[in-house]
């Protein structure tokens, strides 16, 4: 079990680290969490979601294309078994919560933004995971082939300063 109740996440651009991939082992996979976006810098990405325990990430320090990652894109883009299955211009309306918002936002914080609070909920017996935040819920179905005993939960971002709290 995660029992940090705070984490702090900040990272600085270095040459030999282009990007940032942090990984909060989960140990019952069927448990929410959720955390806060303090601060994600304008023209950013964040990647919020999941993976298996144990994976290396990429030479540049990712891991949402690993074949065990499902998660979404701060400007909406899907990924699925380490698969884009949706681009954030075929985002589901259906998964849209705050129409409001999505219109009003930046490309790059349709989905999530700073200030905003992101829920990751893995239902280990439906095979699913969901994510939520004030402006979507969307469901991913996660292989057969992938079920896990635990899950990480993964957060991949880019060049410059962010933050990030564990809520729960």
């Amino acid at each position: 079990m995660v029992r940090c109740t705070l984490l702090w996440l900040r990272a600085r651009r270095t040459a030999d680290r282009p990007s940032w991939n942090v990984k909060l082992i989960i140990s019952n996979a069927c448990l929410n969490r959720k955390i806060k976006i303090l601060e994600k810098p304008p023209g950013e990405l964040v990647f919020i979601g999941i993976a298996a325990p144990g994976i290396q990430p990429a030479i540049d320090g990712t891991t949402y294309a690993d074949p065990s990652s499902y998660g979404i894109w701060s400007d909406g883009d899907v990924r699925a078994a380490g698969l884009k299955v949706i681009t954030s211009h075929e985002f589901p309306a259906a998964s849209i919560l705050r129409d409001d918002l999505d219109r009003v936002r930046e490309w790059n914080d349709r989905m999530f933004s700073a200030g905003d609070e992101v829920s990751v909920t893995v239902d280990c017996s439906a095979f699913t995971v969901r994510l939520q935040s004030p402006t979507m819920d969307h469901l991913l179905h996660i292989k057969r082939g992938h079920k896990q005993q635990n899950w990480v939960l993964t957060v991949n971002f880019g060049y410059v300063i962010h933050q990030l709290q564990l809520l729960e």
